[in-house]
């Protein structure tokens, strides 16, 4: 018997532009620490697991998605890269404007070989803004360095 039909990648689609449509900018958090990730090197090397990408079409060029893959072109400072998602990696399509989500998958982010759907991602806010840092010897795995997007 096949695999059920993926929900993901039409929810995701269906956010996406009605995002577009209502003028604001959808983003996606991956976990970048998933198989088959294709993210520019300058950002992997940074070493954190959850990554916000812009998808609005002013930020990225010919995206396509399917049962398994969401693919496109992502600007990262001036230059465009390629970015291979495969849709195990997708954790949310979050609006900022709007605080609304459709979640996909939970991780454990202080401890990634404990992932389970039934887990909530241990995330800090911070005044609604990303933190983006880089991970440092010195901290600890019971901090983190992301922000929960509401």
């Amino acid at each position: 018997m096949d695999s059920p039909l993926s929900q993901v990648p039409y929810f995701l689609e269906a956010m996406r532009n009605w995002a577009h449509d209502a003028g604001f900018t959808p983003h996606i958090l991956i976990d970048s620490f998933s198989e088959g990730v294709v993210l520019p090197d300058e950002i992997l090397a940074k070493g954190d697991r959850l990554i916000l990408l812009n998808i609005h079409c002013r930020a990225i060029q010919d995206f396509h998605i399917n049962n398994e893959w969401a693919v496109f072109s992502a600007r990262f400072g001036s230059k465009y890269h390629q970015v291979d998602l495969p849709l195990e990696s997708i954790i949310s399509i979050i609006v900022p404007e709007s605080s609304d989500k459709v979640v996909f998958r939970t991780i454990s982010v202080n401890s990634p070989e404990n992932d389970s759907p039934d887990q909530e991602p241990q995330l800090k806010e911070q005044s609604g803004k990303r933190v983006g840092s880089k991970r440092s010897a010195a901290k600890t795995k019971s901090q983190s360095h992301l922000t929960l997007v509401k």
